[in-house]
């Protein structure tokens, strides 16, 4: 198993995909190994080194630099160091690693995850060294409309993308749409060939908070309805301020009874602007980052959980979606409306959906969710159709993938 996203790297999401997939594959036959890059390549590192896996596990660690930290000067670095991202230079090291492990350990399939394309760029270099087959994870499309946004990266990008899509024996995508998307741009290539393992959510994070009681909103107004959104929030495509502005409407209406925090959502200045500049610095809050635990907790104990995904992101769905599910809480879904996470969220009781730039569309949603949650609906959602998104369920379509590859 190839990937960047490892412990102890803190700080992103993606590293649960890896980490679960290697805890949950020797219940289905395969024992993983993971080529992963020194934590000095990491922008911030937690005290967990394995995040819950046995201490016996297998992890081939390599030198990697980042070039934006580690090659610049005075904040700037040379382009070509960076193709075709900032890890470039964990590719010899990547490549090195695995053809030891081969030789020591003899695996009998490669799997690689993208975001950080150099992973796939080491999949696909040891697959043509040895032979084996491989497996191409894609968390996220690697081209989309605006990233990446420099044209060299861009061209790069193309010509890797092309190359993974011949040699892997299997693509899996995260939803329906990217797929596809792909299979359109890649006619040539099998149609069995093209997978989807949604992103799921970690049980095991949520059996500590089973017994937690239920929930009895305040329905004379003494104690605020809490909204929170957990995670980083963007400029582009995940742009908080026409969520602000419907809520100083929102507020404007009489319904002062209402918190809302931002856990832990970077660009905290730009932030913390819009809110004092639209008077909202006593509903709204910017909170630092906290434990994932803790923030599973949170999730559980809040009444209504907030997400944005906005045009840019059509085609994927953020983790926390799946989290928010199995939360069992209300979700104010402030989305692109032809998009992946509209589309998946439409299923499910408790959905509050609003056209993420629409000021008046979210406002709309925000009271109804108020509304119901002020009469007291009773939120249904089917205990085996929420078990279905669970990283054990991913992990056994993955464990069958890997058979089909290796041909047995």
């Amino acid at each position: 198993m190839i990937a960047y996203h490892f412990p102890p790297i803190q700080g992103s999401s993606g590293v649960h995909r890896t980490v679960q997939f290697a805890r949950h594959l020797p219940k289905f036959g395969w024992e993983p190994l993971v080529v992963t890059v020194h934590p000095r390549a990491y922008p911030a590192v937690g005290d967990d080194p394995l995040l819950g896996l046995p201490e016996d596990f297998i992890v081939k660690r390599a030198f990697a630099l980042d070039s934006a930290r580690h090659l610049a000067v005075q904040k700037r670095y040379l382009g070509l160091t960076a193709i075709p991202d900032r890890w470039a230079s964990w590719w010899p090291g990547g490549v090195l690693a695995c053809l030891r492990a081969i030789q020591k350990y003899r695996p009998q399939a490669l799997w690689s995850t993208f975001p950080v394309a150099t992973a796939h760029l080491i999949g696909l270099t040891v697959h043509r060294l040895t032979g084996l087959p491989w497996v191409a994870d894609f968390r996220d499309p690697m081209l989309q409309n605006e990233h990446p946004s420099l044209p060299l990266s861009r061209t790069a990008y193309r010509n890797l993308e092309r190359k993974i899509v011949r040699h892997a024996s299997y693509c899996v995508l995260m939803t329906q749409s990217a797929l596809e998307d792909y299979a359109r741009r890649y006619p040539g290539k099998e149609a069995s060939c093209w997978q989807v393992i949604e992103n799921g959510y970690d049980e095991s994070l949520f059996e500590p908070y089973d017994d937690l009681p239920g929930y009895n909103v305040d329905k004379s107004g003494k104690q605020p309805i809490k909204m929170v959104h957990s995670g980083i929030l963007y400029a582009g495509g995940r742009n908080p301020l026409p969520f602000l502005q419907a809520m100083r409407y929102f507020v404007d209406k009489g319904r002062a009874d209402v918190q809302v925090t931002f856990r832990g959502c970077g660009n905290e200045t730009q932030i913390e602007k819009w809110i004092t500049d639209l008077g909202l610095s006593d509903t709204v809050k910017v909170e630092p980052s906290v434990s994932y635990a803790d923030a599973i907790k949170e999730m559980i104990q809040t009444d209504v959980l907030i997400v944005f995904q906005g045009a840019m992101y059509q085609k994927q769905i953020p983790a926390k979606v799946y989290e928010y599910i199995r939360a069992g809480r209300p979700i104010l879904a402030l989305t692109d409306k032809y998009g992946e996470t509209a589309r998946f969220l439409r299923k499910w009781d408790g959905v509050y959906l609003g056209d993420m730039e629409s000021p008046s569309e979210i406002e709309l949603a925000l009271s109804r969710s108020y509304n119901d949650l002020k009469l007291g609906k009773t939120l249904v959602r089917k205990a085996e159709d929420v078990m279905a998104l669970s990283r054990v369920s991913g992990t056994k379509k993955f464990a069958e993938i890997l058979f089909s590859a290796a041909g047995s």
